[in-house]
């Protein structure tokens, strides 16, 4: 579902120019916060393991089978996309750009950030948080020293540091400033890995302890996800208004993740087509961005964007061309890929390898977690 938002914001931002002057504007383009739906994700799924280790008495995690798998997982379908379109579109690029996309250290410069294909920015920042969690997870564990909630105390205030370092970086310090490098980093987007961090620890107890609230409307599935739109909505109305967005993308993951009771609301998640989607999406948010581009401006070997082009052929033609070339990444790329991992933990969510829609994860399509 994340997947298809980000195609359409972006096909979206294409047609109109990056216009958002209206509140029914930023509306229609406010799927920029399904980022924050990423991190979440990858918070929840990869600490779910870690906590469970350190709090629920589980077995410990294999944190180079973590790493190997992290790299099958992200590197072969993100190498092939780069070097496809540096190839096509950039005429061979230049050394900076192959140097700096291959270490996933794009974000490092204003020369390289958002160049080449946009959206991978996000998929560096990932790699960052994917070499922080083991040590993170580390220190939560031994500073915690078995109570979880002393590990979710400290964790809230790593993650109220992170959230004032980007308002810093971001909204409270000058462009020009020598910390500007620092923006779009784990550092300041720590915190909202931070939230799904604290689903999964939240997740596990529950199964300690289950809260008698749980049992009234507040326990409903359907209830988590109407508050995560209305938050949605709210945040709409000023793109600086973070917080809330970033609070929407807990309740609708926590719809889904946490033991609620689940209703109509929840029935989306259950959809085998999207559930396939699911499969190929981390493909689709690779390969998105260039044929967008190459939509706009009707050729295949040119970077340039060109604005004004309709909504009928940027989303409509270019979802399910963007849908029919990650199922042929993911067949060829991808699957081999995940064929090379190796179990590094007895506490994952699934057994099955997971869907992925951000740089590396997804939800299960079912809420109670089973394999799809």
């Amino acid at each position: 579902m994340a997947a298809i938002v980000v195609v359409w914001t972006h096909a979206w931002e294409f047609s109109r120019g990056y216009t958002s002057g209206t509140y029914n504007q930023r509306l229609t383009d406010g799927g920029i916060y399904a980022i924050f739906l990423f991190f979440v994700m990858s918070g929840f799924l990869l600490f779910w393991p870690f906590a469970q280790a350190a709090w629920g008495d589980r077995s410990p995690v294999s944190v180079r089978n973590y790493a190997l798998n992290r790299a099958w997982r992200v590197m072969p379908a993100y190498y092939v996309c780069l070097a496809v379109v540096l190839v096509v579109q950039y005429h061979g690029g230049s050394i900076r750009d192959w140097v700096a996309f291959s270490t996933f250290t794009e974000n490092f410069s204003s020369k390289t950030f958002g160049q080449i294909d946009t959206p991978m920015w996000s998929i560096a920042t990932e790699m960052q948080f994917y070499v922080a969690l083991p040590l993170i997870a580390w220190g939560l564990a031994r500073v915690s020293r078995g109570s979880l909630r002393t590990g979710a105390i400290v964790l809230a205030a790593l993650a109220v540091a992170s959230f004032i370092a980007r308002q810093l970086i971001r909204y409270g310090l000058p462009y020009s400033n020598s910390l500007h490098y620092l923006d779009y980093t784990v550092l300041e987007f720590f915190c909202y890995f931070a939230l799904g961090m604290g689903l999964a620890m939240w997740r596990l107890s529950i199964r300690q302890r289950r809260p008698k609230w749980l049992d009234g409307r507040l326990g409903h599935s359907t209830t988590w996800i109407v508050g995560g739109v209305l938050l949605w909505m709210f945040a709409c109305y000023h793109y600086s208004w973070e917080l809330p967005g970033a609070l929407a993308s807990v309740l609708i993951v926590g719809a889904v993740v946490l033991p609620l009771r689940h209703g109509r609301a929840i029935a989306p998640f259950r959809w085998r087509p999207l559930a396939l989607l699911g499969v190929i999406s981390y493909s689709i948010y690779l390969w998105h961005w260039p044929i967008l581009i190459g939509i706009s401006n009707r050729s295949l070997t040119s970077p340039q964007l060109v604005v004004g082009r309709g909504m009928t052929q940027l989303f409509v033609l270019g979802l399910p061309l963007s849908a029919a070339v990650a199922a042929l990444s993911y067949w060829q790329i991808e699957r081999r890929g995940l064929a090379h991992r190796r179990p590094w933990s007895a506490n994952t969510v699934s057994s099955a390898p997971e869907p992925a829609i951000s740089a590396a994860d997804a939800p299960p399509a079912a809420p109670s977690l089973r394999p799809v």
